[in-house]
This record gives C-alpha cells, structure tokens and sequence, in this order.
C-alpha cells in the first residue's frame, strides 16, 4: 500500500511523523509517534511518500515478505530533507544496513552536518537489490578527514572505514549485489574549496581477499560529483 510521512500530520495507520517510526513498524517494533500498529513484514509492495524536513538516521534493515514484487520505496517528492550529524562511530545519514533488501530511495535531500566525519549514504555488508535514486546527497558542511571519512556514498563492510583490511572479515554472503546508484548530486561545499570533503562514491573489496567476499554488479550511473577533493569515485576491487 501507500504511507505517508509527514511530521505536520496526526500519526495514524496511514502516516508516520518520522522515519525512525516508519522503519520500526515494517519489523513489527513500537512506533515512535504513538500511532496505530501495522504489524511486522509486507505481503505487497510499499511507498512511503514523505514530506518536510526530518532530523534523524534513516536505517533501513531486513523486512520480512520482500521479494521482487514485494518492495519498499522511500519517495521524497523533492520536498523531504534527511539531515543529521556524525561522529566516529556513527557517520550515516542514511544506512542500508546488513541484510537490507528491495528498498529504493529516491526524490531526497540528505544532508550530512557532520565535519571531520561525514558519509551521506552507506551500502552497509549484505544488501540486494536496492536502489539510491534521484537525490541530492550534500556534504558542504564537511571540511576536513581522510579519504575514509568524509564520503558521500559508500559501499563498504565496516561502519568506520571504507578500506576491509582484516583477514577475518570476508566472504562473498557478506558482501553488497546488485545494488544501483544513479542519477544522484553529489556535492561539497561549492568554491572549488580545498577543504571540502575528500570522496563522491567509494565502493572497496576486502584488501587481501580480492577473489572472495565482493561487492558485485554495483551500478553508478548518471550521477553528478563536484567539490570533492580527493575523489570523483573511488572503485577499489568491486565488480
């Protein structure tokens, strides 16, 4: 069915005042507005079509019942801004986490407000067949931190680093498929800065074991990348 988002309206069964409220009741947890259940799982494809400015992570996770048919969209309308702050350890605004499935997100500004650490999206281990579609993905707060740190799209399996550089961590079940990043604008601070953030779009493989655990038929395509000062996209070991 169709849900909307939308913090200026009553929660109900059909709209959800923030994301977070959202993503919970897809896996069946409370609802963080107070609004009416809808129960765990989907058995039909669902949009989501938001509206206004939402200060808040959006982590998408496994939903049960999706499937081909079964999908999820997040629909920004070009009227919705996902904005949030970053730290070591926390650097997303938006993470498709391990396991996540059939989700699309598009039509969004997401914004990063974080400075030394900043990643707008993170394709987080095991994903399939999801999209990031059409959005405005802004790291202009940014102004310092390696390549590792200041990324607006990132396909990697560490949640602190973009590089896998463990011998313990690999496997090709944990790793991100056919996942499709297109026709987004990505961008920094504007200016030609020097001290912007350093990546557009950074995909890596597992630095020793570059014949298991890759990220496979990873598509980028269309995007518009300005004022990053290290790298457009960064593709390291990824098919």
């Amino acid at each position: 069915g169709t849900y909307t988002i939308d913090a200026s309206q009553a929660a109900s069964a059909t709209n959800y005042q923030n994301i977070a409220s959202a993503t919970r009741d897809l896996r069946g947890l409370s609802r963080t507005d107070g609004g009416a259940a809808n129960g765990s799982g989907v058995s039909g494809p669902v949009v989501f079509k938001m509206k206004g400015t939402f200060n808040e992570k959006m982590d998408l996770f496994y939903v049960n019942g999706v499937s081909a048919t079964n999908t999820i969209t997040f629909d920004g309308q070009g009227a919705t801004t996902i904005t949030n702050g970053a730290s070591f350890s926390a650097r997303h605004v938006v993470r498709f986490n391990d396991g996540a499935e059939r989700y699309t997100v598009k039509n969004c500004k997401i914004v990063s407000t974080g400075t030394s650490y900043a990643w707008g999206v993170h394709f987080y281990r095991y994903n399939r067949y999801c999209n990031l579609d059409s959005n405005e993905i802004d790291l202009s707060s940014a102004t310092s931190g390696s390549y590792n740190n200041t990324v607006g799209v990132v396909v990697s399996r560490l949640t602190t680093g973009t590089q896998h550089s463990s011998y313990s961590d690999y496997g090709s079940s944990r790793c991100a498929r056919d996942i499709n990043i297109r026709a987004n604008h990505i961008h920094g601070k504007g200016s030609g800065s020097p001290n912007g953030p350093t990546t557009g779009i950074s995909t890596t493989n597992n630095y020793y074991f570059y014949n298991t655990g890759i990220n496979f038929n990873i598509n980028i395509e269309g995007n518009r990348i300005v004022d990053f000062k290290s790298y457009g996209i960064r593709n390291y070991r990824t098919n």
